[in-house]
């Protein structure tokens, strides 16, 4: 490999690193901020739902504004199997953090 090709493997590896930062960094953002809920909200949570299915269900219920943030937060905090089935209330605004605090407890 010659000088200038690795100066470019370098570079590359630069700006890669910092665009995935920066993705990170709006991801935890949009993680822990308000969400869309309006007011107040009843989802029922499925025994035996996966978590998909729970992020599906509160996106269209309105609670989450983006479901794969939300997966990818639980995960990343490893809360992703410790959801409970139940019939829970959503204050306005909880932010995807929140609500999966809440399922967990």
């Amino acid at each position: 490999m010659t000088w200038t090709s690795r100066r470019l493997c370098r570079g590359a590896t630069l700006v890669l690193g910092v665009l995935l930062l920066a993705i990170l960094g709006w991801g935890w953002r949009s993680y822990t901020a308000p969400g869309p809920l309006a007011e107040s909200k009843v989802v029922v949570v499925q025994h035996g739902a996966t978590l998909r299915g729970v992020a599906r269900e509160l996106a269209e219920s309105g609670v989450i504004a983006q479901p794969w943030i939300f997966m990818a937060g639980l995960e990343l905090e490893g809360r992703a199997g410790t959801l409970k089935a139940g019939e829970y209330e959503f204050a306005a605004a909880i932010s995807p953090r929140a609500v999966g605090e809440l399922l967990a407890s």
